[in-house]
């Protein structure tokens, strides 16, 4: 998980620096206030929402599965 936050506040800036310069010469966004950047950034906040739940999924179905195979007889 903490991985995981740490590539999404790596990833504003990024997207910030990126798209705010590129293409050379007509830039997809003006700054950091562009309606359209924060939508972008919105998403990445998004996929960050999805990803760490299905992480946490995994990881509690995972100690879950342990916890039963430990309890039931071999």
């Amino acid at each position: 998980m903490s991985y995981s936050f740490t590539f999404l506040l790596h990833m504003i800036p990024a997207a910030n620096e990126t798209f705010t310069r590129l293409p050379v010469g007509s830039p997809l966004f003006t700054g950091p206030d562009d309606p359209a950047l924060q939508k972008t950034v919105g998403v990445f906040f998004l996929l960050f929402f999805v990803g760490a739940g299905t992480q946490m999924y995994r990881i509690w179905s995972a100690r879950r599965g342990m916890a039963i195979s430990r309890v039931s007889p071999v």
